[in-house]
């Protein structure tokens, strides 16, 4: 496979960078696989970003929570997870292996734990539609896809980012920086954002040699109050059933805010 044809999203992508840039703002990149529900260190890294990449043509990996997460219940963190056909392929070539009555019993284990939280009547029909996606979804991938754009759109995050999926919008052989590298340069954005614990793969003069800096995400765990005790980087589910779709108060944007 090589480099992917300029797609529409690409397009726009470049466009947005090149207007970001006219008016001396950065454009700041960044990229994930498509995590279950994932905590809101997650949503951070997206909250920091004008460019966001879905990478979902990189290996699926059991420790990755691609298919699961915590969430915290009366007896403390609990692990939540989407049943999935395994075998060892790409994030974007994995099933679901979740029927209705799967799906059921999910439901009911959020119901029991989080009836009582603050916001559960505005946001659980949100969380309960979207796992009721998963008996109808083309694969792992795609449905983590629709949930995390869905979470997204609740926190306000698609106002002005612009959202690209790697398996359809960019495709490349590159690996890990060589990767990044490229689509940065390919998108017209500057800055990488980047989590933490990359900063022992990342070869940092790759990205000063073609301009691009780099820049490693400041996340602290956020505390809130919480229906079962207290416990941090559980999923967002856990954040939105008790806090609603409110971006916590004290993020503030890379280069914007400062």
């Amino acid at each position: 496979m090589g480099d992917c044809e300029c797609t529409p999203l690409v397009n726009a992508a470049r466009s947005y960078a090149d207007y970001l840039r006219s008016l001396s703002v950065h454009c700041v990149l960044a990229s994930h696989q498509p995590d279950f529900f994932p905590y809101m260190g997650y949503f951070y890294k997206m909250f920091q970003c004008d460019l966001w990449v879905i990478t979902d043509d990189v290996l699926f990996s059991k420790t990755g929570r691609h298919n699961y997460n915590d969430i915290l219940t009366q007896t403390g963190p609990r692990r939540f997870t989407m049943p999935i056909h395994y075998h060892l392929a790409n994030l974007n070539e994995l099933q679901l292996a979740a029927d209705s009555k799967t799906i059921d019993k999910m439901v009911k284990t959020l119901w029991m734990e989080y009836r009582r939280a603050e916001h559960f009547r505005d946001c659980f029909p949100v969380i309960e539609g979207l796992l009721g996606y998963a008996t109808e979804a083309e694969g792992l991938a795609q449905f983590n896809e629709v949930c995390i754009r869905t979470l997204a759109h609740g926190f306000e995050l698609d106002r002005d980012r612009i959202f690209l999926r790697s398996s359809r919008d960019l495709q490349t052989e590159r690996k890990r920086d060589e990767r990044i590298v490229w689509l940065c340069k390919h998108l017209h954005a500057d800055t990488y954002y980047s989590g933490t614990g990359a900063k022992d793969y990342h070869i940092e003069n790759m990205y000063t040699e073609h301009g691009i800096d780099l820049v490693y995400s400041d996340y602290q765990p956020i505390q809130y109050p919480q229906v079962s005790g207290s416990a941090i980087n559980m999923s967002v589910i856990d954040y939105v059933l008790n806090c609603g779709f409110n971006i916590p108060r004290g993020w503030k944007r890379y280069g914007r805010d400062q």
